[in-house]
């Protein structure tokens, strides 16, 4: 099978064709791939060839970051598709920026073919010449693509009349190439979860000086209370009337409180979901673990709020009954008489 070297008639290189080309285009290279590190591994190596010149690393860097995060992302194999379609979404990104380079360079061309009519005998002129023969730019080009295609081809798209030794070589060098990028790959990944270990063990020690100077000079934290959320009592084998649960919502500051506040209904969906998935055994409310479904609560707001921003959930089950059911339809900054239940007094 003979390698892409799409071209246009105007000696550009043929971008749709390289990428959108259902046989041997990028797109369909990586919607082979079946395991996310062969998707990372393919996705660096297209980065790297697509990007070679010096003043192209801010966009190396990048599009690697990018990648990066997207691989991460995933949970499991089953998550692939997704995950794929991601990487394919950046490639055409990518591809949107070389089409542009391309559109610059024919503009470029064209005044400089203009700027040097006047002057076609000097050497300068014949330089020029040169560099824009129509030949010589075609195989300038032509050479870029197959050497992209070459690195990623090599493993999927296997020349007809390569010899085994060939094939044998260029598959170590390729292996080599990938080694050396998945250790350097697994490096950054490894400073990154560093970096965000120490980030989170100094906001937990933060936070707990912050809860600690509240509770002390009883200062009200930024909150904010729901509804009460009714939660069936199985007695003796009976259901029993409902029991309400107060959601209180700590923040760590008060932009916490406004983007929660415009997520309201999905917020209380998360908190309908997690206590309904606890207590469809009939298990009576004082044997659930709270903590533990409010820590989940509050894992799948931040989640979707994309930031720590809720620094505590509590679920309260013992409040005054005037208290439990006043939230009410609006979203408002909690009064401090909820300050006890978010910082309960020492028993006495």
């Amino acid at each position: 099978m003979h390698l892409l070297s799409p071209k246009k008639p105007d000696g550009t290189t043929d971008w749709d064709v390289v990428f959108d080309d259902p046989e041997r285009g990028l797109i369909a290279l990586i919607d082979r791939v079946r395991t996310t590190e062969a998707l990372q591994d393919c996705g660096l190596i297209i980065i790297k060839r697509l990007f070679t010149r010096k003043n192209d690393q801010l966009d190396v860097a990048r599009f690697n970051n990018e990648l990066n995060e997207i691989i991460s992302s995933a949970g499991t194999e089953r998550e692939l598709t997704e995950i794929k379609q991601k990487v394919i979404l950046m490639l055409q990104r990518i591809k949107a920026i070389r089409v542009g380079k391309a559109k610059v360079y024919l503009e470029e061309k064209a005044r400089n073919k203009n700027a040097n009519r006047r002057s076609s005998g000097s050497a300068a002129a014949n330089t020029y010449k040169l560099l824009n023969n129509k030949k010589f730019t075609v195989a300038a080009m032509a050479a870029m693509l197959v050497l992209i295609l070459a690195i990623v081809g090599l493993v999927y798209w296997p020349t007809d009349n390569a010899t085994p030794a060939d094939k044998s070589e260029q598959q170590t060098r390729l292996e080599r190439d990938l080694k050396a990028l998945r250790e350097e790959t697994e490096k950054k990944q490894a400073e990154r979860l560093k970096t965000e270990q120490e980030n989170r063990t100094k906001e937990i020690r933060n936070q707990k000086a912050l809860e600690k100077k509240q509770a002390d000079e009883r200062i009200m934290p930024p909150a904010v209370v729901l509804p009460g959320v009714y939660v069936q009592r199985r007695v003796k084998g009976k259901i029993r009337h409902a029991k309400p649960i107060m959601p209180i919502f700590v923040f760590a500051d008060r932009k916490g409180f406004s983007r929660l506040c415009e997520s309201r209904p999905k917020v209380i969906d998360i908190i309908n979901v997690a206590l309904s998935k606890n207590s469809s055994d009939g298990i009576p409310i004082a044997a659930m673990d709270l903590t533990k479904i409010a820590n989940d609560i509050r894992k799948q707001v931040n989640s979707h709020l994309r930031g720590q921003l809720v620094s505590k959930v509590l679920l309260v089950t013992d409040g005054k009954l005037s208290h439990m059911g006043t939230a009410g339809d609006r979203c408002t900054l909690a009064s401090k008489r909820y300050f006890d239940y978010i910082y309960p007094p020492s028993p006495q």
